[in-house]
């Protein structure tokens, strides 16, 4: 039984580290399509911050990054956890067995 939560507990956090990877690429994808819209004058200049379109879609693909990036950490220690269930879980069945005697 408590195998079998584990085991959907990993598949539920591969799943979401998954999908947050993908909104990372999304999000970055997404950026850099307005970035490189040809009618936005975008001049850098150092010390400053661009203001526009282009600003704008990279800050909202930063706040993306470092939402998706916890959701990752998360998910790699819900997995972690997960994992660590198992073998508990399989060591129990295994320490019954013995004491059983099968």
């Amino acid at each position: 039984m408590i195998s079998s939560v584990s085991l959907n507990g990993m598949q539920a956090a591969a799943a979401s580290f998954y999908k947050s990877a993908q909104n990372i690429v999304e999000s970055g994808m997404q950026a850099a399509q307005t970035m490189e819209t040809p009618d936005i004058p975008v001049t850098a200049v150092t010390g400053t911050r661009a203001i526009g379109t282009a600003s704008t879609a990279y800050v909202a693909s930063e706040d993306v990054m470092l939402n998706e990036m916890t959701n990752m950490m998360i998910a790699e220690q819900t997995f972690k956890a997960n994992v660590e269930a198992y073998k508990v879980a399989n060591e129990m069945a295994e320490m019954l067995d013995l004491l059983v005697g099968k």
